[in-house]
């Protein structure tokens, strides 16, 4: 009997205090803004997406967001009205990523791991677009990728290295796309090939170059396609009355490719992507 009390009196206290704790979260006050504890649902799955604190509609201390899973996603400790630290977390519960925001937008150094643990990128943001330098890393630690970014465009010199630290290739990009040549060298730092592109496309003349320095082979492209048969024919017979060949300078400026077909040629214009996926912004 007295076993029976027990467990009911257990019972009715559990519902209270689950009653009590339902009654004081997700408070909407008088203006309409969040205050206190709240818990957020998916709307499909109705899983638990996060739980925090609000303070007049904003963020206040730390935020867990979970997967449906129900394995914490990322932690977000916001430090006042304005900055936070967050941490992103792979479903394994290992570091994905790590970095601030500034008013819910990232901002400063942001670092990527892979799930081993070894650091595979790091990046600049400001006011939530990439600026600066980008790195990709071995898991060596060397680098083996390095773009430039202006206001979350790829812009100015890239450069992809060899794990030993030697330079693959390099080259430039513009508006997000590589432009102008690029060169691309051998281990022991030679010459192998020379190419051009218009936004994102390849663009004049392709050199294949042999040990010795000599250019062996030359392909030509015009706005991503290949010239080949009676039309390189006709271009290379062209060239030579007139000394031409496609000016990638003078083709920048009146490109008229914007909206047009790439002749079968993908844009070369992919933005870095490595331990990226899932990330979580903090934005409520």
């Amino acid at each position: 009997m007295r076993e029976l009390v027990v467990l009911i009196f257990a019972v009715l206290h559990s519902f209270f205090l689950t009653a009590q704790t339902d009654e004081i979260k997700n408070k909407i006050d008088a203006k309409g803004r969040k205050q206190g504890y709240w818990e957020k649902m998916d709307e499909k799955s109705g899983k638990l997406k996060y739980k925090g604190n609000f303070k007049d509609n904003k963020p206040t201390g730390e935020f867990t967001f979970y997967y449906e899973s129900g394995k914490t996603k990322s932690i977000v400790n916001h430090l006042d009205n304005k900055i936070s630290r967050a941490v992103i977390y792979y479903e394994s519960g290992k570091v994905m990523s790590a970095g601030k925001y500034i008013s819910q937008k990232k901002d400063s150094v942001w670092t990527h791991y892979d799930e081993s643990g070894w650091v595979s990128l790091r990046e600049t943001y400001v006011n939530d677009l990439l600026e600066g330098k980008v790195s990709v890393y071995y898991h060596t630690g060397k680098t083996e990728e390095t773009f430039t970014y202006k206001a979350g465009k790829k812009s100015g010199e890239w450069q992809k290295f060899y794990e030993s630290g030697m330079t693959m290739s390099k080259g430039n990009y513009k508006n997000n796309y590589l432009s102008g040549e690029v060169t691309h060298y051998r281990q022991n730092g030679q010459r192998e090939k020379t190419e051009y592109y218009l936004s994102g496309l390849l663009h004049g003349p392709m050199n294949y170059i042999d040990e010795n320095g000599k250019t062996v082979s030359t392909s030509y492209f015009l706005k991503g396609k290949q010239l080949e048969g009676k039309e390189l024919e006709d271009f290379l017979k062209k060239q030579k009355e007139n000394k031409e060949t496609p000016n990638v300078k003078k083709d920048e400026k009146k490109n008229t490719t914007d909206g047009k077909k790439d002749n079968g040629q993908q844009k070369t214009n992919s933005t870095v992507t490595k331990s990226n996926t899932g990330k979580t912004n903090g934005k409520k």
